[in-house]
């Protein structure tokens, strides 16, 4: 999945995705893209918080925790609109 483009290497991340994976990845979340792609944890953390710039090379890494903050962010979703449902 390509999100980033060349001219987004080079530089920190967007502020509201960087908000986006902060809310909806965790630190399990950066261990597992980190022992999928050999990016280190410090290197996914630091980029997710804007502390160090986005590369195409951990790039991939990002791709990966934004998938899965997206799977995160579904999850929390239907389980608010459960736990409104259930309260109606």
């Amino acid at each position: 999945m390509k999100i980033f483009n060349k001219e987004d290497y080079g530089k920190m991340m967007d502020l509201e995705l960087s908000n986006f994976l902060r809310e909806n990845t965790d630190g399990f979340d950066r261990s597992k893209v980190s022992l999928e792609t050999n990016i280190s944890f410090e290197t996914l953390t630091k980029v997710s918080n804007r502390k160090r710039n986005l590369t195409e090379g951990n790039s991939i890494g990002i791709v990966k925790l934004i998938l899965i903050a997206k799977e995160n962010h579904s999850k929390r979703m239907e389980r608010a609109e459960q736990l409104i449902i259930n309260k109606s």
